[in-house]
């Protein structure tokens, strides 16, 4: 008799299969086979592998997204509202259920055709729009090249944290990191566009 199996058992196995194999080689049936079960056993709960993967992101941004309830409101600074996003990918490093994985799977996302992370529910939820919002109102750069901005900011985040990890992240201290990091963001999604770029939007 096949094991049972429950959403968060089938969301374990699916992080596991796209650190093991990359994002863009997720299968349903790979990981029914990884649990051991038949494949209607996952299509139970999850019909195809996007569902798979919009699970495992709002499994774990919930959950920080949560804390924002309190913390997000009364940010005004854009550097302020960046070094909470900054602050709350990073500090998955010491999640021990899962947290490197979403970081790692976000970052595979960001470069993705066939599962693009700037496109999925998770980064549309009224949070994530709320601390986009924010950073809308701070800023001079065009609406037309926001989502530009926003996935190229959501791909160094990522992939940053990423490579923090990669490299064994207690050679530079979280704090430094995190300061670093928001420097870099406040960089990409504040900087006002050159003439050259404007010249282009006006065409």
């Amino acid at each position: 008799m096949p094991p049972s199996v429950n959403r968060l058992t089938i969301l374990r196995a699916v992080e596991t299969e796209c650190q093991n194999k990359g994002v863009d080689a997720l299968n349903v049936a790979d990981v029914a086979r990884q649990l051991g079960v038949p494949r209607g056993a996952v299509a139970e709960f999850f019909h195809d592998e996007m569902t798979l993967l919009d699970a495992v992101l709002e499994r774990h941004q919930s959950e920080y997204e949560r804390a924002w309830q309190d913390l997000l409101p009364p940010l005004e600074e854009p550097r302020d509202v960046l070094r909470l996003l900054a602050s709350s990918i990073a500090k998955l490093i010491h999640k021990e259920d899962g947290g490197q994985a979403y970081v790692n799977i976000a970052a595979q996302m960001c470069t993705s055709s066939r599962f693009p992370l700037t496109t999925r529910p998770a980064t549309t939820s009224a949070a994530a729009l709320q601390l986009m919002g924010k950073l809308t109102k701070s800023t001079g750069v065009p609406f037309a090249l926001m989502p530009i901005r926003f996935e190229r900011m959501a791909a160094v985040l990522f992939a940053s944290v990423s490579s923090w990890i990669r490299q064994g992240h207690g050679r530079i201290p979280d704090d430094l990191f995190i300061e670093d990091l928001v420097d870099t963001l406040a960089f990409i999604s504040l900087a006002p566009p050159s003439s050259h770029t404007q010249r282009h939007l006006e065409n």
